[in-house]
């Protein structure tokens, strides 16, 4: 983490070179963002053989934004982007979004379009994995839980973050007892009782085939299926993991070892250390002080809230004229019905 003025190119190229320098050179890593512009020059830059993923939320209602109110097909477009962003496979996707271009016969999603690659954003077509997150809520999350440490000095901050990250999902992932994390033990389960009922043909001992509403092969050795989820998530799909019940084969050697409890307790085993003052020369009153840069202040109070993504949409509060509470109008007031 890193304490700037602004995010701006400059700033987030200097954040990620310095990132660059402390993970493994050998890692094609995965960026999800809001396509901030500074990512958007900086991450090609810094990391030409990495993937950046664009964050489905921010798309979403960006998406939304050029799009008038008046369309009434809005809700209709913004639905089939839904679909093609989580369809899987080549032919789900220009199925869903050719008719999404129809619908909307509209120059400004084309040009919305033309500026954001599908491979930034769809599944079927991303070249890195995402392991399942479509959106940055992780680090919307983080913004939340920081929101107190965010007023106060820098030193300050940084150590109130220090302790919130060493001690409290440290502690919390000990108490897990199984081979996946909770999420996706329970995810596991979802999937086990979802193909219980299917029936399956084995053609060896690696490759099987599914029979549902639709026929999907299902391929162990390679680690594919024709529903293309499981390449997608790192994660055994319903059909495979009702293949390896079948043949009575290990599901969580199949699953990536970044959904395991012990990496994410890995993750956090090692401590921030704090940095001691005993030690601290003693500051004479008459030494130099070297004071920080003067920076200019924003006219407003500094913003406590996250700032919307372009073309959100807030729900109006309503507030009631007779009875001055929330949620309701005069005319539907109890108060005012009584009277």
């Amino acid at each position: 983490m890193a304490v700037v003025s602004s995010e701006n190119e400059a700033n987030w190229t200097w954040f990620l070179q310095n990132l660059k320098m402390v993970v493994s050179p050998e890692r094609r890593l995965t960026f999800l963002s809001d396509r901030h512009c500074g990512l958007l020059l900086s991450i090609p830059m810094v990391f030409p053989d990495c993937y950046h993923s664009y964050c489905f939320w921010h798309m979403k209602n960006n998406l939304s934004a050029t799009l008038t109110k008046k369309n009434k097909k809005r809700e209709w477009i913004i639905e089939l982007f839904t679909k093609c962003a989580y369809a899987a496979t080549h032919a789900k996707f220009q199925e869903c979004f050719a008719d999404m271009i129809l619908a909307a016969n509209n120059k400004s999603v084309n040009e919305f379009f033309a500026r954001a690659p599908v491979e930034h954003w769809a599944n079927a077509y991303f070249r890195g994995s995402r392991y399942g997150n479509m959106c940055s809520n992780i680090a919307e999350s983080f913004n939340a839980m920081i929101v107190k440490e965010r007023s106060l000095p820098i030193t300050s901050m940084l150590d109130m973050i220090r302790v919130k990250l060493m001690s409290k999902r440290r502690e919390k992932s000990r108490e897990w007892t199984t081979v996946l994390c909770p999420k996706m033990e329970k995810l596991l389960k979802k999937r086990v009782e979802e193909g219980r009922t299917w029936r399956v043909s084995k053609s060896s001992d690696y490759i099987f085939e599914v029979h549902t509403t639709e026929s999907h092969q299902v391929d162990l050795q390679v680690g594919r299926c024709t529903c293309n989820m499981w390449s997608i998530e790192g994660f055994p799909c319903s059909h495979t993991v009702r293949c390896m019940a079948i043949g009575n084969y290990d599901v969580y050697s199949y699953c990536s070892p970044y959904y395991y409890s012990s990496t994410y307790r890995d993750s956090y085993r090692p401590a921030i250390y704090p940095i001691p003052d005993g030690d601290k020369p003693r500051v004479v009153p008459n030494d130099p002080i070297l004071l920080p840069p003067d920076r200019k202040k924003a006219p407003v109070r500094p913003a406590n809230k996250r700032k919307e993504s372009r073309g959100a949409i807030r729900k109006k509060t309503i507030k009631c004229s007779n009875c001055m509470t929330y949620g309701h109008n005069r005319r539907s007031c109890s108060v005012f019905m009584k009277s």
